[in-house]
């Protein structure tokens, strides 16, 4: 008997040997495809890359508007009325000069000493809101009994403050909240903006609130007869609104 060859693989065997060398060639083809179809950035810009080399594609860019700097209102008070602002005010108060305010209201008037030694930024804040009209028609929103009275968000307007903030000027003790101080309201740090309040009796007042002023004139009449509408809640029971406020100065 002849000697016995090499035996054959079965013919299935074969057949997937074959299969398989052909799908990695396959793979080994595609992968460069891929590679080159993931390459570009598209639509919005960058790189690409093809039988033609590589083409660089422009970014787009889009235009954002500096914010407008607000400038220092006319002292004789013929700006027109403004309730929104890019950013805070440049200053605009002069540090010889004293500043009070007299604010009109449905109540009566009343006068208030602006300290602009003790909080510059909050008188300076103050003067050009109310310069530019930005309390007229403003009510007295929170009136709570023998406590505080508060106003200063801008009537009409969708947003509560003047559309920035700006920093504390704290007094060093909790003390100093005596009646007719004038301070600013925030309800957190650093976020003064236009609201105030007035202070009838300290009941507690917590160490947040910026003085910048004293009523000097009217916290007997007009102020009471503000803290008589008000309530234990600080809904008053009726409106009360701020007609104008004029600023005026003298030198020091």
């Amino acid at each position: 008997m002849p000697p016995l060859g090499p035996m054959r693989p079965p013919r299935r065997s074969f057949r997937r040997a074959s299969i398989v060398r052909w799908r990695r060639r396959r793979i080994t083809v595609a992968l460069p495809a891929l590679l080159l179809v993931t390459t570009g950035t598209g639509a919005c810009g960058g790189t690409s890359s093809g039988a033609g080399g590589t083409t660089t594609k422009p970014v787009p860019t889009i235009a954002v508007a500096a914010p407008t700097v607000t400038p220092c209102p006319p002292a004789d008070g013929s700006a027109a009325r403004r309730t929104a602002f890019d950013q805070p005010p440049p200053t605009c108060i002069d540090p010889a000069t004293s500043y009070r305010a007299v604010v009109t209201t449905s109540k009566g008037a009343f006068t208030i000493d602006l300290d602009s030694q003790t909080a510059p930024l909050a008188v300076n804040n103050f003067v050009v809101l109310a310069r530019y009209h930005f309390y007229d028609g403003s009510p007295f929103d929170r009136i709570i009994t023998d406590y505080v009275v508060q106003a200063g968000k801008p009537a009409g307007a969708q947003e509560e403050g003047p559309g920035y903030a700006f920093a504390d000027e704290l007094p060093s003790d909790k003390s100093a909240y005596v009646p007719g101080v004038v301070a600013m309201t925030s309800n957190a740090a650093n976020r003064n903006g236009s609201e105030f309040l007035i202070v009838v009796a300290n009941q507690g007042l917590a160490l947040r609130y910026s003085i910048f002023g004293r009523v000097s004139e009217g916290l007997d009449t007009t102020i009471a007869a503000i803290n008589d509408v008000g309530s234990p809640t600080g809904t008053p029971s009726a409106t009360v609104t701020i007609t104008s406020v004029a600023i005026t100065e003298t030198p020091r």
